[in-house]
């Protein structure tokens, strides 16, 4: 099984380098997952400084607990690091999905560790 095959069959967003994917506070209408680049999750400091906490790459899902709880407010600010290719996802359709091909879940949590 491709779990590139399986991500394709959801929509695909391009985000440019710097530019605001989620805001802290915002509630998101869909998740993503990386198909290429880097998304860097952050806060910013008192002072406006931003302060980067985590990097999600390749088949990572952000917001990460977004299907478990979709009407949850952004915790951290959600950005382009460089250019981002994400595959945007809704959660009925990923559940449809994830229905056809059961090991699209298993390759997703698998690759995540690589």
């Amino acid at each position: 099984m491709q779990l590139d095959k399986v991500l394709r069959q959801f929509p695909q967003e391009v985000f440019e380098k710097g530019q605001a994917i989620f805001r802290l506070g915002e509630v998101a209408k869909h998740g993503y997952i990386v198909l290429d680049g880097i998304v860097k999750i952050y806060i910013c400091d008192r002072l406006g400084i931003e302060r980067r906490l985590f990097s999600a790459h390749r088949y990572d899902m952000v917001p990460s607990g977004w299907l478990a709880d979709p009407s949850r407010p952004m915790r951290y600010h959600y950005a382009a690091y460089d250019r981002v290719i994400l595959a945007r996802i809704q959660p009925a359709q990923f559940r449809a999905i994830l229905t056809q091909v059961p090991d699209a879940l298993i390759a997703l949590l698998i690759a995540q560790d690589d």
